[in-house]
């Protein structure tokens, strides 16, 4: 749509490069486990920290390979050496969390998805190892970012630092 200029400004989680559009980094999110309460062990939950290898006997919604953060999670779990016991796999974050809430899996997500989790129904916990996901905005190389477009760049870099801010997890070790 940018590169149609059918928009003026994008918001994405990972960019890949393009000629026509610049990128502007907003923050940094990170993936996060959200388990059904009683799914993971107490000790886990009290630690606010869950690994990849913890998570090897549980079942576990997977983002689909093809999305840019289910391949970095991918990556993460070869460099672990953990193979995650796969339930179901989705193509929508909100999709994993939706599961995740009915109890049928551990969700791994990003911080944002994370937020509008109910906290009755599941744990948002840090995931080890840490795994950034960039927020960026994304806007047309050949055309001056319009006032519209900058205020609400603005306003989106502070309503994503708030909702970072809002998931409250301790770092992973």
């Amino acid at each position: 749509a940018l590169v149609l200029q059918e928009a003026d400004v994008g918001f994405v989680f990972s960019a890949i490069a393009h000629p026509a559009l610049t990128q502007e980094h907003l923050a940094d999110g990170r993936m996060v486990c959200v388990a059904p309460k009683g799914m993971l062990n107490a000790a886990l939950v009290a630690a606010g920290v869950v690994h990849l290898a913890d998570l090897a006997d549980t079942p576990v919604v997977r983002l689909d390979v093809r999305d840019p953060i289910g391949t970095v999670v991918n990556h993460a779990c070869r460099e672990a050496g953990v193979g995650l016991q796969t339930a179901i796999t989705v193509q929508t974050y909100h999709a994993a969390l939706a599961l995740a809430h009915h109890g049928h899996a551990v969700a791994v997500v990003d911080t944002c998805t994370a937020a509008s989790a109910d906290r009755s129904k599941v744990e948002v916990l840090a995931l080890a190892p840490h795994i950034a996901v960039p927020i960026k905005s994304l806007r047309t190389v050949n055309r001056p970012s319009s006032l519209l477009a900058s205020a609400m760049t603005q306003c989106m870099r502070q309503a994503v630092a708030e909702t970072l801010e809002s998931v409250g997890l301790r770092e992973a070790e």
